[in-house]
């Protein structure tokens, strides 16, 4: 009876008991993504392997964290923060001028380009540590983003 006992037992539960799985399934979501004005290297520790190899343009992909590649309507990227020299940061429209504020609310600096530009490259190297607000323009002056970027 006992053996029957076991043996139904050991039937019914061995449908849940797995000794190894063979789903991607995400074990640690660690990972960083660095870039400069020529590249993005975003890698993650811990996930399964999953490789993307591409070219042109360099896209090498592990784990699930995946490269954005379409910008949808009025995207913003800007990058590094914290900066220590040299800011970068991107839109889908067009970016006519940009303006970066201390926080007490002056105005420190900007520029405006006689050409609009989808990505702007700020020398930050002047400008002391602290807190400041960056804000970019579209070419009727309207704003379209803000952001707010710490210099070390």
């Amino acid at each position: 009876m006992k053996k029957t006992i076991l043996t139904a037992f050991a039937l019914a539960t061995s449908g849940l008991i797995q000794a190894q799985s063979t789903k991607l399934s995400v074990l640690n979501a660690a990972g960083q993504t660095l870039r400069n004005a020529t590249f993005r290297l975003t890698y993650s520790v811990g996930e399964p392997m999953v490789t993307v190899l591409k070219n042109p343009n360099d896209i090498l992909t592990q784990g699930f964290i995946q490269p954005e590649t379409v910008k949808k309507g009025n995207e913003f990227d800007f990058y590094p923060n914290p900066v220590a020299d040299k800011l970068y940061f991107e839109n889908a429209e067009k970016i006519a001028s940009y303006k970066v504020y201390d926080m007490a609310g002056r105005q420190v600096f900007g520029q405006a380009f006689d050409k609009p530009q989808r990505t702007v490259t700020v020398n930050v190297e002047m400008l002391a540590e602290a807190i400041y607000i960056v804000n970019a323009f579209d070419s009727e002056g309207k704003r379209l983003h803000s952001f707010q970027i710490m210099k070390k």
